[in-house]
């Protein structure tokens, strides 16, 4: 049954869906999961929780890093 519908969801993709569309999709993923974090940052600054904060700033660090690759003229790339 898994490999069913692997072998339906890769149809179709490879149907439906062009590469770039595809990355169009996985970048809007990566806006949304960054100012996402961006909320629980400033939640748990208000709350004073290092550990948190380290953690947001890292996992946003990284999202920032691939969104930047693929959108250089987003408002938080550096120049």
């Amino acid at each position: 049954m898994l490999v069913g519908t692997a072998l339906a969801i890769t149809y179709m993709f490879n149907t439906f869906v062009t590469a770039s569309e595809f990355e169009e999709f996985v970048v809007e993923d990566y806006y949304e999961n960054y100012y996402r974090l961006e909320d629980r940052l400033s939640k748990a600054e208000r709350q004073g929780d290092d550990d948190r904060i380290r953690e947001y700033t890292r996992s946003m660090e990284r999202l920032k890093t691939k969104i930047c690759k693929t959108d250089p003229e987003w408002v938080n790339c550096d120049d």
